[in-house]
């Protein structure tokens, strides 16, 4: 454990120093006056790879809040289980569920092709149109799945205020990709909802 709060300072040093780097050259563009050919650049950068990283970033940070909420339901399910066994049963009751958590589980063996729906509901006063998207399929290291299919219909949804739509999720097992035994998963994505909830829901995928 010591050890790897260790790795993790020097990560954390590393990116502290990346950062400040950074910042450094960033106020020598600014110095310039950003000429209008520097100017024109940054502009053709921003609009290609700019964009390209930003969506690589905001895909890495769905991912992490995905698997840190599969974690966070692990850790208290298997708490509470040892502390059951030791005993304890007695003296505690199971926690009361996040209402704005929501998790799809599903089992079934390699080969076959899982399925589940959930409703995703207008609580706002205005029209909107949110779309579904999915995360990598990560095994029980964390690993992404390569090649792992989701298919969602519809991806996206046109919703009047306190309209809601049933949504389809279809996860085929590819024998090829999932193992037996292994427990896998990814999160479904909601994104213009406003302030509605439950805009992330993880799903497990148990392979038996």
């Amino acid at each position: 454990m010591e050890e790897s709060y260790r790795q993790l300072q020097s990560i954390y040093t590393a990116f502290t120093q990346q950062y400040t780097d950074a910042g450094t050259q960033y106020q020598k563009l600014s110095e310039q006056g950003y000429a209008p050919e520097l100017a024109d650049l940054y502009k053709e950068f921003t609009e290609t790879r700019g964009a390209e990283i930003a969506q690589e970033g905001l895909q890495l940070a769905i991912r992490y809040a995905a698997s840190a909420q599969v974690l966070s339901k692990r850790y208290t399910d298997e708490l509470f289980h040892f502390l059951n066994t030791r005993g304890m049963n007695g003296y505690l009751t199971d926690p009361a569920p996040d209402p704005q958590a929501a998790l799809i589980s599903l089992s079934g063996a390699a080969g076959t092709t899982l399925s589940a729906s959930f409703d995703v509901e207008n609580s706002t006063a205005t029209s909107v149109s949110p779309r579904v998207s999915t995360t990598p399929v990560l095994d029980d290291s964390g690993t992404a799945l390569e090649g792992a299919m989701i298919d969602v219909v519809p991806e996206l949804i046109n919703l009047a205020p306190g309209q809601k739509q049933t949504v389809k999720v279809m996860i085929p097992l590819d024998a090829d990709l999932y193992r037996e035994g292994v427990c896998y998963s990814t999160a479904l994505v909601i994104v213009g909802l406003g302030q509605a909830r439950n805009q992330l829901i993880s799903c497990q995928i148990d392979v038996t």
